[in-house]
């Protein structure tokens, strides 16, 4: 038991403070410094019980349903609750050639992998046994594979102490950080604020009054129901604290989506998110799933209340084309998957001459066997498929006609390709999830789950990610468009078109165009 001393002026949710106000609660004097040795040890016992059942109890004591039937919500609620500040990050330094490392003293078990920061990836944490076994047929050393934490012999110590253990055998330093389960201290005068500090410290006080009311009163429910609605309170505070934008941690090394989104497909399949530890199978079925994924989500289902598939904006960016003096080929961009919308002149150029035609890559050669016309600038474009496509990589090519006489700067909006090769997972973090649950849901189907909760997943993040796609890039509003007919000739406009745009133009969030 903590000894008690003067009484210092109370801090808000400090030990002195629970004990002060669970005294007052038992009819005791308001200040602790004069309660007999008993009463002392009396209210600190149920002061440490009641901090103790604020960190490891379920949220609900009483959540039945009128008929005393438990719902499916009142299960759920339950379940205990993860505090997230009895989740700690821990680090230690890895020595080549040492394989055992001490864990903290408040060491009660650890969270997920162990995280290497030389940019090797996550450690997964296996059993002791498996890892001696393992050790046994191969004593190797290089960047750690496997993990496993052991008690150490106890030699009179308070608590418990840990350590763990990396297989194979550190070949070079590293720095390593891991989540751990904090072992909960009794407070004192030397640890005076429970963990959790005080924006938990109503709910900690009500948990001391509900075990004072256990003990005193036991018939009575009043703080007991008091302390469940505290703790609920306190459950939802946390959650909004503390809770992760995705269901797991991201490796700390992943620094594109591409390595975020590998890691928790091989996860949801079973195989571990360190990929360094997958066999063979493994990365073939990750690399299928993930191929899957994200071709469900780049060509997805028509949405409800749809006939057609959304197009993705991001799957359709402006390509810029600087043309130069005599030269009528240039290459397209490797993903080019076919031209979106008009070819027109760069911003200053785009007001004199009008949208280059994309016509037939034949037509463009024939243009140009019949043509007396040498040069000038381009009105027409062609494109065809390369040669050597193999050795360069670029799958398109844009012919331009007349061979152009001066140097301009085109603008065009294309269709991507997706490479499933590249790395890039198109969309970004705005749509991360959305391609996560279409991973999941594919890696469903290649495994023969019978249980697929994550296609219906996939389709409601959908939703979420057509609108917001929509918000963010489709036009609020177009105004009166023309066909053109009462130009002056192809390459003038009238004054009217030329500096006011008159009633042929285009309307755009109130601007016009």
């Amino acid at each position: 038991m903590a000894k008690i001393t003067s009484i210092k002026p109370e801090e808000y949710g400090s030990y002195q403070w629970l004990l002060r106000e669970t005294g007052k609660s038992l009819g005791l004097n308001p200040s602790p410094a004069t309660w007999p040795h008993d009463q002392t040890q009396r209210v600190d016992s149920i002061v440490q019980s009641g901090v103790m059942q604020f960190y490891f109890c379920s949220p609900t004591q009483n959540a039945n349903d009128e008929d005393g039937a438990e719902t499916d919500r009142d299960a759920r609620l339950r379940q205990p609750h993860i505090w997230s500040f009895l989740n700690q990050l821990g680090t230690f330094d890895l020595t080549a050639g040492e394989s055992t490392y001490e864990l903290p003293e408040d060491f009660a078990g650890v969270s997920g992998d162990l995280v290497l920061q030389n940019g090797k990836g996550r450690i997964p944490v296996v059993a002791e046994t498996h890892l001696r076994q393992i050790a046994v047929k191969d004593a190797a050393s290089g960047d750690p594979q496997y993990a496993a934490v052991r008690p150490k012999i106890m030699k009179g110590g308070r608590h418990q102490a840990w350590e763990v253990v990396l297989y194979p055998t550190p070949s070079e330093s590293a720095s390593l950080n891991y989540r751990y389960t904090v072992a909960a201290a009794n407070l004192s005068d030397e640890r005076p604020f429970p963990l959790g500090g005080v924006a938990h410290a109503e709910t900690a006080l009500a948990s001391c009054l509900a075990v004072a009311e256990d003990r005193e009163s036991p018939s009575e429910t009043k703080a007991r129901q008091l302390y469940g609605q505290r703790l609920l309170a306190s459950v939802h505070l946390d959650k909004r604290v503390a809770k992760p934008a995705v269901e797991t941690i991201w490796d700390a090394d992943a620094v594109d989506n591409e390595s975020k989104l590998r890691g928790l497909v091989g996860l949801h399949m079973g195989y571990g998110q360190n990929k360094n530890a997958w066999d063979e199978t493994a990365r073939q079925m990750v690399e299928e799933a993930m191929r899957q994924g994200k071709q469900r989500f780049y060509v997805p289902p028509p949405i409800p209340g749809r006939r057609t598939s959304h197009k993705w904006s991001f799957l359709t960016p402006v390509g810029t084309l600087n043309i130069e003096s005599g030269k009528f080929a240039y290459d397209l961009p490797k993903d080019f998957g076919g031209v979106d919308s008009p070819i027109t002149y760069a911003p200053g150029q785009n007001v004199i001459y009008p949208p280059i035609d994309v016509i037939g890559e034949h037509h463009i050669r024939r243009l140009q066997q019949a043509s007396t016309q040498a040069d000038g600038r381009p009105t027409r474009a062609g494109i065809r498929q390369k040669e050597g496509v193999q050795e360069s990589g670029t799958q398109y090519e844009i012919l331009l006609w007349p061979v152009p006489d001066g140097s301009y700067e085109l603008q065009y909006k294309y269709r991507v390709t997706p490479d499933q090769n590249t790395g890039v997972v198109h969309g970004g973090d705005a749509h991360f999830q959305t391609i996560l649950e279409a991973m999941k849901a594919a890696a469903d189907s290649l495994m023969n789950r019978k249980q697929r909760p994550h296609e219906q997943a996939f389709l409601q993040r959908l939703i979420a990610s057509v609108m917001l796609d929509e918000q963010l890039n489709a036009p609020k509003q177009m105004g009166y468009n023309r066909d053109g007919s009462n130009r002056l000739g192809y390459d003038i406009f009238d004054d009217n078109h030329r500096f006011g745009y008159g009633d042929n133009a285009v309307g755009y969030n109130g601007i016009n165009y």
